[in-house]
């Protein structure tokens, strides 16, 4: 698709008099990126992809894109979880991209927000990283089969077994969902810290015959 000459000269002179910078350092960026490529060598730096085997037999594989430590993945993924600014994530998502295989799945599942956390928030951050997964990724396609039951606090002062209680029997399947029979799918959320959350969802999905139900987070806590 061709660029508009139009949208391109406004953003020539929006950046001549609002230059923009650096999320993390505040430096100078090109192509009217989030983060500079120093600050991008600073973290490409850690192995990639984290993978690892799920010690639950309905949830296969659990891959993560950055170590949730890092100060810069931390601050971008809250700042897309609590004040609505994705740009960074999505970016950090898609420079991680190429070292993982997404296009094998058949669908792609963002983990669902109770509808009163949606309503306050007006977004589903793991549904926003779905979207970067289907489109830059060249995942097939993204469902929504799950529905959360039952609300839940937040979870990030949780012990790691109070996690692991707080989510049991939280999700459901929606009446109606694509044929999942012999699919593979891929859970989608923000961070993984227990995995309790894809633990919940994995059974639902394997129930419906998925065949294979991997987890995709940006961070590994």
């Amino acid at each position: 698709m061709k660029s508009n000459p139009f949208i391109s000269l406004f953003h020539t002179v929006l950046d001549f008099f609002y230059p923009p910078f650096c999320f993390d350092c505040g430096g100078k960026v090109e192509n009217r990126a989030y983060l500079c490529e120093f600050c991008h060598s600073l973290i490409h730096r850690e192995p990639v992809p984290l993978k690892e085997q799920a010690s639950n037999h309905h949830l296969d594989s659990i891959f993560s894109c950055y170590d949730f430590e890092i100060p810069l993945v931390r601050t971008a993924i809250h700042a897309l979880k609590y004040s609505g600014i994705p740009g960074p994530s999505c970016e950090l998502l898609a420079r991680r991209l190429p070292a993982i295989e997404i296009s094998v799945y058949d669908y792609v599942v963002p983990v669902p927000l109770h509808w009163r956390r949606f309503l306050k928030r007006g977004y589903n951050q793991a549904e926003i990283l779905a979207k970067v997964l289907v489109r830059e990724g060249k995942a097939r396609e993204l469902i929504s089969p799950l529905r959360r039951k039952r609300f839940t606090k937040t979870q990030t002062k949780k012990s790691r077994w109070e996690r692991k209680g707080a989510m049991r029997e939280v999700f459901g399947m929606k009446k109606k969902y694509p044929n999942l029979v012999g699919k593979t799918v891929l859970i989608v959320d923000d961070v993984c810290t227990t995995g309790s959350t894809a633990k919940g969802c994995a059974p639902l999905l394997k129930h419906a015959g998925a065949n294979r139900v991997d987890l995709f987070t940006l961070g590994k806590a």
